[in-house]
């Protein structure tokens, strides 16, 4: 976190709930670190974030989908760590290419121009992305995707 540009707290409330955690994210932002906050919830952290996001519940998956579509969309991925890493990445960009973006932006209630927003700072090297639990409660919520991006 402390060398992120960016630091996504995505359905998690620090402020309150790990607040050695919230220090960490306090000195990322005195370094000049932007903090976003995705959430249904107006919750504690996102009173200090420099931008809350709210989603309709539920809608976490809609939200990175739509964020994917986009990043592919623009070639932002990252074709070489891609290549060495990663195994059914054809696959899954296959899936996405099959997605309608406004189908996953009515779901999950964020305008396009903000998932756009969103995705020009995910793609600002380097960002974290920090989930709640509510992230990892879907099917396969345990198994985690990273788009490295250019």
């Amino acid at each position: 976190m402390l060398n992120s540009k960016n630091i996504f707290v995505w359905g998690k409330n620090p402020a309150y709930t790990t607040i050695h955690t919230m220090q960490m994210i306090n000195k990322a932002r005195k370094k000049g670190s932007k903090l976003i906050v995705i959430d249904p919830i107006f919750i504690e952290t996102a009173k200090v974030a420099d931008r809350y996001i709210r989603i309709n519940p539920g809608s976490d998956g809609a939200l990175v989908l739509a964020m994917i579509k986009i990043i592919f969309d623009q070639n932002l991925q990252d074709i070489d760590f891609i290549n060495g890493y990663v195994v059914g990445f054809e696959e899954f960009k296959t899936y996405i290419d099959t997605l309608n973006l406004e189908y996953l932006i009515d779901e999950c209630g964020v305008a396009e121009s903000e998932i756009r927003d969103l995705v020009k700072l995910y793609t600002d090297k380097y960002s974290t992305i920090y989930i709640g639990y509510g992230m990892q409660k879907y099917k396969n919520g345990g198994k985690r995707m990273v788009i490295r991006t250019l």
